[in-house]
């Protein structure tokens, strides 16, 4: 997920958290530290607002969504589609995408049939069961890779560099996969 060295590594790793998505039950990380920092400068902006972006959707569709508890606190402060946008870096990749399709005009019902397209897809017959990280590691096979022991790393860093390049950056991803253009 990232390389640096050890002591650098340690405190990269400590401001992240590391949860799998209730609805694509794939493992999702975001910068908790930056997330906890941002939202209280965006909920100032908010209160002054005339209106919120994602007002129209109750917190109960948001969570159907997989939308949780901290990414739904700092959603409830967005006033624009920039400032989603902007905090998309800072959100897991799975949520952001449920809250920017809805903020495009998506409706609820289709968004969740989305997200769940996208849990089909990265489901195998042999890891069906289990939720936790582990498992979700498994499932998130489009941005992570397990590696287990020097042979397997050594194994993925002899492949050609154009084995690295079927996978999209976050931004290609979503208008890829956004429907007909």
């Amino acid at each position: 997920m990232h390389v640096v060295s050890h002591d650098k590594g340690y405190s990269w790793a400590k401001r992240r958290l590391y949860t799998v998505n209730s609805v694509t039950r794939c493992m999702e990380v975001r910068d908790l530290t930056a997330m906890e920092q941002i939202t209280p400068l965006f909920a100032q902006e908010a209160a002054a607002a005339p209106q919120l972006l994602l007002a129209p959707w109750s917190d109960t569709v948001l969570r159907h969504l997989g939308v949780d508890d901290v990414t739904l606190r700092a959603a409830r402060t967005v006033t624009s589609k920039a400032q989603l946008e902007a905090f998309g870096s800072l959100m897991p990749e799975d949520q952001f995408e449920a809250l920017r399709l809805l903020a495009d005009g998506l409706d609820p019902n289709d968004t969740y049939r989305e997200m769940a397209v996208r849990q089909k897809e990265s489901e195998t017959a042999d890891d069906r069961a289990g939720d936790d990280l582990a498992a979700a590691g498994t499932r998130t096979r489009s941005r992570i890779a397990i590696v287990i022991g020097a042979d397997e790393l050594a194994d993925i860093l002899a492949k050609p560099f154009a084995a690295w390049r079927i996978f999209l950056h976050p931004t290609q991803r979503r208008i890829a996969y956004a429907g007909p253009a």
